[in-house]
Order: C-alpha cells, then sequence, then structure tokens
C-alpha cells in the first residue's frame, strides 16, 4: 500500500496517457517489443508498469516451512539495455535472465536506467496534487555517464469532469549532462498551485564511488548545503535547502538514495539546478 500510495502521481499521469491514447497502464511485454520470442515467453509472469517500469510479481509459494520468513526463487527477463533496481542498489544489463530469491516483502521492479518518476511523500498522502512532488531519477550504470532523460506529472482537481476539456496542468523534469561531472535539471509546466515543492531522489548513484553530489546550485537563490542524514527533510516539510545521503530505509526513500530538497517555486517560471558530481577529495583540493 506505502508504495502504491507513493506512486500515485506516476499513476495518475498514467492515466491521463491512457484517457488520450488508449494504453494501458498495465501492459504486456510484448506491447514493447513485438518482435521478440521472450516477449511472450515471459508475459505470464511479468509485464511493464507504465512506461518505464518492469514488474515481476511473485507467485509461487516458498519453499520454507516458515513461509512469513522465507524467500521464493524467482527468475526475472531483463530486456535490452540497463535497468536500475527499484532501490538503486544494483543495474542490471539486458538481455540476460535474474535469477535470486525475494522475501516476502519484495516484489522484483526494474525501473530504465535514466527514467525519471514522480512520486508523494507521506506528508501530502491525502493530496491529490502531492506538495512536494518528489522526481526519482533512476541513474544509468558506470559506463553511461553523459546521459539525458525526462519525465512528467499530470495533476487536475481530482473531482470534476473539467479534464474532458484540457482543465489539467503537466510538469515536466528534464536533464542532461554527464553523471560523473555536472548534470542540469529543469522543471517546467504548469501547475494548478502558484508556488510548488519539489524534491529529487538520485537511485543509484550509490553504485558509483566516483559521482558523489558535490554542489547543488539552483537559479534565483542562495547556494545550497551538503545535510546530515535527517531522513524526513523532506516530508516533513522543513525549511532547509540542500542534499543529503539517505542512510536509513523509509516509506518512501530506500536507503542509499540522494535525497536534494528544492524547496518551494513560483510555477510561473521554470526551475533550473545544477548537480556537481566528483569525489569529495577533489573537492578539497580545489578548494
Amino acid at each position: 500500500m506505502v508504495l502504491r500510495n507513493s506512486l500515485a502521481p506516476y499513476i495518475y499521469t498514467a492515466a491521463r496517457q491512457h484517457y488520450d491514447s488508449g494504453v494501458g497502464l498495465l501492459r504486456p511485454l510484448y506491447y514493447e517489443y513485438p518482435e521478440l520470442d521472450e516477449a511472450y515467453d515471459w508475459a505470464a509472469t511479468q509485464y511493464f508498469f507504465g512506461d518505464d517500469m518492469l514488474v515481476a510479481p511473485i507467485s509461487t509459494a516458498s519453499s520454507d516451512p516458515h513461509p512469513y520468513v522465507g524467500v521464493s526463487r524467482k527468475d526475472v527477463w531483463v530486456p535490452e539495455g540497463s535497468w536500475v533496481e527499484w532501490g538503486g542498489a544494483s543495474t542490471h544489463v539486458g538481455p540476460a535472465v535474474l535469477t535470486r530469491n525475494y522475501t516476502l516483502s519484495e516484489v522484483p521492479i526494474l525501473v530504465r536506467a535514466g527514467a525519471v518518476v514522480p512520486l508523494k511523500t507521506m506528508a501530502s498522502v491525502a493530496e491529490s496534487a502531492p506538495d512536494p512532488l518528489v522526481w526519482a531519477v533512476f541513474v544509468p550504470d558506470g559506463e553511461q555517464t553523459i546521459a539525458s532523460g525526462r519525465g512528467a506529472a499530470y495533476e487536475d482537481d481530482g473531482e470534476s469532469m473539467a479534464y474532458e476539456h484540457e482543465a489539467g496542468h503537466t510538469l515536466e523534469l528534464s536533464y542532461a549532462g554527464d553523471w560523473a561531472a555536472t548534470v542540469t535539471v529543469t522543471i517546467a509546466g504548469t501547475s494548478a498551485r502558484t508556488t510548488r515543492g519539489h524534491a529529487l531522489q538520485l537511485r543509484g548513484l550509490q553504485q558509483h564511488a566516483e559521482r558523489e553530489l558535490l554542489d547543488v546550485t539552483v537559479t534565483g537563490m542562495a547556494r545550497f548545503a551538503s545535510l546530515p542524514d535527517t531522513a524526513e527533510l523532506v516530508e516533513e516539510r522543513t525549511e532547509a535547502l540542500g542534499w543529503w545521503l539517505h542512510t536509513e530505509q523509509s516509506l518512501s526513500t530506500p536507503a542509499q538514495s540522494v535525497v536534494v530538497n528544492l524547496g518551494q517555486h513560483k510555477t510561473d517560471a521554470p526551475l533550473t539546478a545544477t548537480l556537481t558530481f566528483g569525489k569529495s577529495d577533489d573537492q578539497a583540493r580545489a578548494v
């Protein structure tokens, strides 16, 4: 329930896409890979959840005599390209078959490397338009440092039929640059709000020691700072602006994600943030 709740902006955006195009949220593999035999061979055990998430539910019982503490062995087909595990701990390159054990609380979820998934925090669980809006960026693997990507979050009043008359709003995050040097992030688009809070979750960054986040600057704002590991900063909506390494597993933020709290911004102008990466000893030498 917690995972589904945090995915509400992603799901709502996919629902709008379904309304516009007829393509549903849950999609068989052969929609994406109609010419591959594997897409049909694995269609009964895994599926696409929107554009960028590949889900392979556990559908077999654990062999352990105590199923609530046991594990189930699962094979997952990994399509061509790089795919980041939902928590960001590992990247898998396909085509391949991933075999591992999963506990009762785990669901195999792979996300396209470079994808951006809009999320909500527990602080905005009751809001139709979450504030802050959290953008989870799934950082590509080590050999692919130069990259670009984008994600979108659609919203409307959540109650009326006004969406039929194009009354909704779409915010879009795009990024481009080198994950081993500098990446520029831009958030733009319309919103029903006059101001909006934004935060970034960088997942997969923990796989690369040479990609430590060293600096964040946002156009028109004071310089940001590295913050201690206060994992609930965004969820409590504090005024602290900056970034931190989230070391504890929480309801909406996987352990070892890098979180950047960008604060509140007016929605009538783009927000541009520049993220600088490297090794901390490189920064020390520069100073």
